[in-house]
């Protein structure tokens, strides 16, 4: 991870949900839980107060409790390969996906689909940066 150390924190659910307002705390927790069952514990980091996943450099999942909101983020190419139809239409940007109800579905239809993401992306890479792949190639070719 090249982005500043300093913003990111231990995972921990119960203080993490603390921060969150009360209207979105539910979502937060039931969010909390899919990242939980998709990712091992280990896996799973505060990146700027929010849980996220980030593998050797390439971050894979995560959510954030914005001021319009919850976005989840699936940031594996794969799983945005396979799950791509049926995540455009709640996409607010190339890997957010905004936690709420577009179609007059209820959310917890949108919800099962971003656990759904969480559970894919698990299985494959996440994505990375131009410039952090090439300070992971030359850590590794350091490493030998």
């Amino acid at each position: 991870m090249t982005k500043d150390p300093s913003r990111f924190a231990r995972y921990d659910r119960a203080a993490f949900l603390a921060t969150v307002p009360e209207k979105h705390r539910g979502l937060a927790e039931t969010l909390c839980g899919h990242l939980e069952a998709a990712f091992p514990g280990d896996d799973i980091t505060l990146f700027s107060g929010f849980p996220v996943v980030v593998r050797d450099m390439e971050w894979c999942a995560g959510f954030a409790v914005r001021a319009n909101g919850v976005v989840a983020y699936c940031c594996s190419p794969a799983t945005m390969a396979l799950m791509g139809d049926a995540l455009r239409p709640y996409l607010s940007g190339k890997s957010c996906i905004a936690v709420k109800p577009r179609r007059g579905e209820a959310l917890d239809v949108v919800v099962a689909l971003v656990a759904r993401a969480f559970h894919e992306a698990a299985k494959h890479d996440g994505m990375i940066s131009k410039a952090d792949a090439r300070k992971r190639e030359a850590r590794r070719r350091a490493e030998g």
